[in-house]
């Protein structure tokens, strides 16, 4: 083969190689992010590079110790055991532990609840959250106040749906005001409960119609105090063989705030590139660009992000596509007060009158159209067998954005009133936490 033919074939073997390495942009270095890099070099397309705004990787996996072990600011806990990539992932690896949530309900009044009663209420709610909804073209909540437990006019107890509850709360306790009152009262929890699963402000702004499934199994697999963050180390294949690992780490750039996306370069010196803008005022080339951050930062940003603007369909997707959040806050105490319980965990259920009266009561923080930050607080629960110091107290509703402003001395002084009003009666002990971590 002479040298002009050597020549032509060594080109040509240089162009298909550079086709089958593109460059490739991954935004963002979450689980997203991660799983996107480890996919793309387990089929050898090793030309990545990794922009990640944040000074760690994780994104809303963001798992720190706290306590006498790790905890999850962020992602907790792998919910269920079919058809969930996470789980199987890593079942066969010993890194999950089946958890428990016994519900202790506790009354504003500090008065006894039925607990058989309470936990009737709550699971028609749920049967009639994950129901089947036929004319629910409208909000979760005009849908469930329309047709649920507490549908409740002129001083009458009304259902129009579930003969279940109709036997089991009409029927059974038709005479008792005092059961009916706490019914009533029980919607409050309820939609703290589902606002919590949806991350929504407000339960009017969900769909009654969705299209989420449960994976079958234990909903509260705990990952036995390492953390959540462990399941970056199995997408890098760090564990449970390190000499295996993926050579991930080195291709995450932090710090790197991605500013403009120019998905439609007309550059002559990098014709057909995707360019790809930092804070910093460094510029990336790529051949595709993998965007990985949530929706959230999307709403916040899409709009000057990318250029050309996004198609209007995808914007029309971003825009009517909600995004709320929920809220928690850790708290270690010395003394484990609750010990005597049959359980760490704690819902709260405020009376009518107890909850027209709290703004008056603790008149610190947040208040809005006369009702108060503390009534977003759901409860307080236990968080692993590693960290038995340590309670979780979860917020959820309109109050959020508040509550994440609220400084830690308010914080705990607004849960320890919440505490010494529900609990304290069973626990005069109460302590306040010698350490907060949110």
């Amino acid at each position: 083969m002479d040298r002009t033919a050597i020549s032509i074939t060594f080109l040509f073997l240089l162009i298909l190689h550079c086709n089958a390495t593109p460059n490739i942009i991954i935004v963002g270095a979450g689980a997203a992010g991660v799983a996107a890099a480890s996919k793309l070099l387990q089929n050898n397309i090793t030309n990545i590079t990794i922009l990640e705004a944040e000074n760690r990787i994780g994104g809303r996996v963001y798992s720190v110790k706290f306590g006498d072990a790790i905890i999850d600011l962020g992602a907790q806990w792998c919910h269920g055991e079919k058809n969930n990539v996470v789980y199987d992932m890593v079942k066969d690896l010993d890194l999950l532990r089946p958890g428990e949530v016994i519900l202790n309900y506790y009354y504003s009044t500090g008065e006894d609840l039925d607990d058989e009663f309470v936990n009737e209420l709550y699971n028609l709610f749920q049967e009639i959250y994950y129901g089947e909804k036929h004319d629910s073209k409208t909000s979760l909540g005009d849908y469930v106040t329309k047709r649920s437990v507490c549908k409740y006019y002129k001083s009458k107890f009304v259902t129009t749906v579930y003969l279940r509850f109709t036997k089991s709360v009409v029927e059974k306790y038709g005479n008792d005001t005092k059961k009916l009152k706490l019914a009533r009262e029980s919607l409050d929890g309820m939609m703290k409960h589902a606002l919590s699963i949806q991350g929504a402000f407000s339960w009017f702004e969900m769909s009654a119609e969705h299209d989420y499934e449960d994976c079958e199994g234990n909903n509260l697999l705990n990952w036995k105090g390492h953390g959540y963050k462990t399941i970056l180390d199995v997408l890098m294949q760090k564990y449970p063989n390190p000499e295996k690992q993926l050579p991930i780490d080195d291709k995450i750039y932090l710090n790197k705030e991605v500013t403009v996306v120019e998905w439609n370069n007309t550059d002559n010196e990098h014709p057909g590139k995707t360019v790809v803008k930092c804070k910093d005022g460094s510029l990336y080339y790529a051949d595709h660009v993998i965007f990985t951050p949530s929706l959230g930062v999307l709403k916040d940003n899409y709009k000057s992000l990318f250029r050309p603007s996004l198609p209007k369909e995808k914007a029309n997707v971003i825009e009517t596509l909600g995004i709320g959040a929920v809220f928690k806050i850790f708290l270690h105490y010395p003394l484990r007060w609750w010990l005597n319980a049959n359980s760490s965990d704690m819902v709260f259920i405020w009376s009518e009158e107890d909850k027209e009266l709290l703004p008056q009561e603790f008149p610190s923080g947040p208040i809005k159209n006369g009702n108060s930050w503390l009534n977003n607080l759901i409860g307080l629960f236990g968080v692993t067998e590693e960290n038995r110091h340590l309670l979780t107290a979860w917020f959820s509703g309109e109050f959020i954005p508040e509550i994440e402003k609220c400084s830690d001395e308010l914080l705990v002084e607004g849960i320890t009133f919440v505490l010494n009003k529900f609990v304290g009666k069973e626990f005069p002990n109460i302590t306040r936490p010698d350490a907060v971590i949110r």
